[in-house]
């Protein structure tokens, strides 16, 4: 039967070319799953274990097969209150994504603890309270990142990414992508999990071996808080996750 689920996303981007800005991303839908990848789902929504990398030969990394997808709704807006006061981020009436720019300077997300509700609910999710803890995030350095100069890569040689600071609550995701041309339609990906308890990770060269050589290619650098879980009534998943996305531009030799 269809399942319910709600992804509560609190990220810090790059505001390319220069900046920060803290967005809040909130996706609350019904799926079902066509029977023939029901046993699979598991690993369609799973990462790779730390130190590990996944190839895909396309552009959106290989989104689950939903056999069908509906909006929830979970009221007219939800509320997020930290350290840094409260901030208001609207929902689309009936369901749908919704996303909002809550600092257009990135001054709102620092570490701390963060409490989201929805105050007395919609039609499809009543009230609920979740919350979450930031961190101190791990920081990149190398590659450049938020740089007019794309980052020169050789395939056969690897890619290095260093960064520093972190904290045992954090982890990071690597995702890379590289496009045959400038429509983005089709290309390859990859993902790589890592360990803040490090400073440094190779993505290895049979990894950008798989991505087509060009100039239509990008690197984000992703330490993120461990994921909380909620609950409320009308949901069987509720995850809450808080993000910081360093990105880089590449060309792929």
């Amino acid at each position: 039967g269809p399942s319910t689920y709600a992804q509560i996303d609190l990220n810090r981007v790059d505001n390319y070319p220069g900046g920060l800005q803290d967005v809040a991303k909130v996706t609350m839908g019904r799926f079902t799953v066509a029977p023939a990848y029901q046993p699979f789902m598991v690993s369609y929504i799973d990462g790779p274990p730390v130190g590990t990398c996944l190839v895909s030969n396309s552009l959106n990394g290989g989104d689950p097969p939903f056999a069908t997808d509906s909006g929830l709704d979970a009221g007219t807006q939800l509320t997020i209150s930290g350290p840094n006061g409260n901030q208001n981020v609207p929902l689309i009436a009936g369901g749908g994504d919704a996303e909002t720019t809550i600092s257009a300077n990135g001054s709102y997300l620092s570490a701390g603890a963060y409490t989201i509700g929805n105050g007395s609910g919609g039609a499809d999710v009543k009230s609920f309270s979740a919350a979450i803890s930031i961190p101190a995030l791990p920081n990149m350095t190398s590659p450049q990142p938020d740089s007019a100069n794309p980052f020169s890569v050789n395939r056969s040689s690897g890619l290095v990414v260093t960064w520093t600071g972190g904290s045992p609550n954090s982890s990071i995701l690597l995702t890379g992508q590289s496009a045959t041309d400038n429509t983005f339609t089709t290309g390859a990906a990859f993902e790589c999990s890592l360990s803040t308890s490090g400073s440094t990770f190779t993505v290895p060269a049979y990894v950008l071996l798989a991505l087509p050589a060009g100039s239509n290619a990008r690197l984000d650098f992703l330490p993120s808080a461990i994921p909380a879980v909620f609950s409320a009534p009308g949901l069987n998943l509720g995850f809450v996750s808080a993000q910081r996305d360093y990105f880089a531009s590449l060309t792929i030799k």
